[in-house]
């Protein structure tokens, strides 16, 4: 019977705890923000155009990507590194997080696993 109390208050105990569990935002390459995305979707659509752009590189392809840079600036948010997250689910590539703090509290979106801590 002893054990068995035992039991519920640490299973307890983990319940209330993990929801209280977060993450921090990281940064590589001298970096101060992190850019999340609204979506994992706009995140891929990203790094293709990235690739697809790097492999061309014409006057045209460079206009084409600096106009795709400035649609971009309403597909993400600048969070500075070191952002407490909370995680709400995650893949391979990374994951859909909730920002916890700093002006952009409450926005939601994906970050790549390179930038999740």
């Amino acid at each position: 019977m002893r054990t068995r109390g035992r039991v519920t208050i640490a299973i307890l105990l983990i319940t209330l705890a993990v929801p209280g569990c977060s993450h921090h935002l990281v940064t590589g390459d001298g970096q101060r923000t992190v850019k999340v995305y609204k979506s994992e979707d706009v995140y891929n659509a990203s790094v293709h155009i990235k690739r697809a752009l790097g492999i061309q590189k014409t006057d045209g392809a460079e206009k084409f990507a600096a106009w795709l840079n400035a649609m971009a600036e309403n597909e993400y948010k600048d969070i500075d590194s070191d952002t407490r997250v909370k995680v709400v689910s995650s893949d391979a590539a990374g994951a859909n997080v909730e920002v916890l703090e700093g002006p952009n509290r409450d926005y939601k979106g994906f970050v790549p696993r390179e930038n999740l801590h």
